[in-house]
C-alpha cells in the first residue's frame, strides 16, 4: 500500500545494518579509529534521516493545518514523493486548500456586497460591540447625525449627546420615537435597537431613521382627504340652500304691473313651505354634521379602570339583542373571560359602533351571524366582531378610517374614525380584514393590558 514509502524506509534501515555490521567487525581495532569515527558518524546519519523521512507525514499535515489556521491558501505538496497512497492524500490537502480559498472569496464578495447594501439603504444603521467599539455605521447614519465617523460609542456624547443619552435609555433591546436637535436642525428619529450574540460577542444593533417628511406628507395627505369630504358635505348643503333661496326670491318679487301688496296663490305658498321645509332640513343636516366633526376632534381622555371584558361585551349584546332579533340576525359569543385597564364607556362606544356597521352590512341578507370573540394571545388581549355581511369593497378599504367617509346612504362616517382615535388613546390597535361579499372581521388589540 505504502510501495515508495516502503521502499525508501526499507534502504534506509538495510543501510543502517550494514553500518551497523561493518562497525561491529572493526570496533576495538586501534588501526581502523579513523574508520570507526566515520563509520559512526555515517550510521548517525542515516538513523537521522530515516526519523527525519519518518516524519515527513506529520510535517506536511502540520503545515497544513497551519494554512488552514493562518488562512494561507497556496500552500502546494509534493504528490509523487513517496507514492500513489501519499499522493491521493496530498491532492485532498489542496482540494480541501482551494475549497477554502473558494469559500473565503465568496465570504470577501458577500461582505463587500453587504457593505454596499448597507451604505445605499436610506436607514442610519450602528453596531456597537460589547467593548463599546463601533463595529459597522454607515453613511446615511453619519449624514444624519452630522459627524464624522467614530471609533467608540462613547465618541458620540460629544457629537451628538441627545442621542446617545435617548438611545441608552432603550437599553439592550426597544422601539421609541424620539426628538432630538442635531447642528440646530430638530429631527424626530424612529429608533429601533436589538442585541444578538455573534461568535462569543454580543452586538447592539441600532437602526433609525427621520420619519418628520413622511409624518408631514401623511398629515398632509390626512388634510386632503378630510377637506375633500367636508368640502363634500357642506357644499351638498349649501347648494340645495343656494337654489331654493334664489327660488323664493323670485318668487316673492313683484312681477311688471304688480302693486305693492302682492298676493300668492295656494301653489305659490305650497311652493314656498317646501323650499323652507327643505332649508330647515340641509341646514339641521349641516348642524348635525358640524356635531359630529366636534365629536371626532374632541375626544375626551380615557379614565382608566380594570373591567371586565366578559361583562362589557354582555351588556352590549343586550343593548343590542331586541334589534337584532327583529332583524333576523343571529349574535353569537365565544368568550374568555379576562380584565382590561379600559375606559369602558369609551370601548362601549367603540363596540356599539362596530356592531352597527355590521347590523347595516346585513340587511337583507339569508343567515346573518354577528359573532363577538375574547381571547389572548401573545400579541396581547383581543376583541374581534365578525359578521358574514357584504364586506367592503377593495377600493373603499384604504378609506375607512378617514374621517365622515362612508358608504351607508344615511351613516355619518365617523363611527370607525372615532373608534380608532378611542383605541388609540388606549395605547390599543384596530384593525379591519374584509373581503367584498364574504363578511368583515374587526379586531381590536389591547397590547399593554
Amino acid at each position: 500500500m505504502f510501495r515508495r514509502f516502503s521502499i525508501q524506509v526499507s534502504l534506509r534501515v538495510v543501510i543502517i545494518i550494514i553500518l551497523a555490521i561493518l562497525l561491529g567487525f572493526i570496533f576495538g581495532d586501534e588501526r581502523l579509529f579513523f574508520n570507526q569515527v566515520i563509520l559512526v558518524i555515517a550510521l548517525v546519519t542515516v538513523l537521522y534521516n530515516l526519523i527525519w523521512f519518518v516524519h515527513q507525514t506529520n510535517r506536511d499535515v502540520a503545515r497544513f493545518l497551519d494554512a488552514i489556521r493562518q488562512a494561507d491558501f497556496t500552500s502546494s505538496f509534493n504528490r509523487k514523493q513517496l507514492g500513489k497512497s501519499y499522493g491521493r492524500m496530498y491532492k485532498s490537502f489542496e482540494m480541501v486548500l482551494t475549497a477554502f480559498d473558494k469559500v473565503k472569496i465568496e465570504k470577501e464578495g458577500q461582505y463587500q456586497f453587504l457593505q454596499l447594501v448597507v451604505e445605499h439603504i436610506n436607514i442610519g444603521i450602528i453596531s456597537v460591540a460589547e467593548d463599546e467599539s463601533i463595529a459597522l455605521i454607515n453613511e446615511p447614519a453619519l449624514q444624519l447625525l452630522g459627524i464624522s465617523k467614530p471609533a467608540y460609542w462613547i465618541s458620540l456624547k460629544e457629537a451628538c449627546p441627545a442621542f446617545k443619552e435617548k438611545v441608552d435609555e432603550i437599553g439592550a433591546s426597544g422601539k421609541r420615537l424620539i426628538e432630538v436637535s442635531i447642528n440646530g436642525e430638530s429631527l424626530r428619529l424612529s429608533v429601533d435597537v436589538s442585541s444578538t450574540i455573534l461568535i462569543g460577542k454580543t452586538y447592539r444593533l441600532i437602526t433609525f431613521k427621520d420619519i418628520h417628511s413622511e409624518i408631514e406628507l401623511n398629515e398632509i395627505d390626512a388634510w386632503h382627504k378630510l377637506i375633500r369630504i367636508l368640502t363634500h358635505e357642506i357644499m351638498n348643503s349649501l347648494t340645495t340652500v343656494s337654489s331654493l333661496t334664489e327660488t323664493m326670491q323670485m318668487m316673492l318679487e313683484p312681477k311688471d304691473g304688480d302693486s305693492g301688496n302682492q298676493s300668492f296663490t295656494e301653489e305659490t305658498m305650497k311652493d314656498l313651505r317646501f323650499s323652507l321645509k327643505t332649508i330647515g332640513k340641509r341646514s339641521d343636516g349641516l348642524l348635525h354634521f358640524v356635531e359630529d366633526y366636534r365629536k371626532v376632534t374632541k375626544v375626551p381622555p380615557p379614565v382608566i379602570e380594570s373591567t371586565s371584558v366578559k361583562s362589557l361585551i354582555e351588556e352590549m349584546a343586550h343593548l343590542h339583542s331586541s334589534d337584532l332579533q327583529d332583524e333576523g340576525i343571529k349574535l353569537e359569543m365565544e368568550m374568555e373571560d379576562f380584565n382590561l385597564n379600559i375606559d369602558p364607556a369609551q370601548i362601549d362606544q367603540v363596540l356599539i359602533n362596530l356592531v352597527s356597521n355590521s347590523r347595516y352590512a346585513l340587511v337583507g341578507r339569508s343567515g346573518a351571524l354577528i359573532k363577538v370573540k375574547s381571547y389572548t394571545s401573545e400579541m396581547g388581549k383581543h376583541i374581534a366582531v365578525v359578521d358574514n355581511g357584504t364586506g367592503i369593497d377593495k377600493k373603499a378599504m384604504p378609506e375607512i378610517f378617514v374621517p365622515f367617509y362612508t358608504t351607508r346612504d344615511n351613516g355619518s362616517g365617523i363611527g370607525l374614525s372615532l373608534s380608532k382615535q378611542i383605541m388609540s388613546l388606549h395605547g390599543a390597535k384596530i384593525s379591519v380584514v374584509s373581503e367584498h361579499g364574504k363578511g368583515t372581521t374587526v379586531l381590536l388589540t389591547f397590547l399593554n393590558n
